[in-house]
């Protein structure tokens, strides 16, 4: 699976995952003057060849140069998942985090 977020062409590599079509994307961010505008997104995924239905929880940060770095790939419960999304988008970068760069 690739996936990446943004307006440029990006994706975070090559996981051996695989993603149920039925399995939303939550959006995080905040609402400006009657808009929401986000910074986070969170995509819950599964090991490619697990059958044991356990899922991990992908937490993507979108940078405002239109690409997206990849957090955290262990979050375990939305709440988490929420949590290191809201503090990745106070950190203002993707420095300290994994580059989801144009491939």
């Amino acid at each position: 699976m690739e996936l990446g977020f943004g307006s440029r062409p990006n994706f975070s590599g090559m996981f051996e995952t695989n993603r149920d079509e039925n399995w939303p994307i939550e959006w995080r961010g905040r609402v400006i003057k009657g808009r929401f505008v986000p910074s986070a997104a969170i995509v819950r995924v599964r090991a490619r060849f697990d059958d044991s239905g356990v899922s991990s929880l992908f937490v993507y940060r979108l940078r405002g140069n239109g690409t997206s770095c990849l957090v955290d790939r262990n979050a375990s419960t939305n709440a988490q998942a929420r949590a290191i999304a809201d503090a990745s988008a106070l950190a203002g970068d993707c420095s300290n985090w994994e580059d989801v760069q144009n491939r």
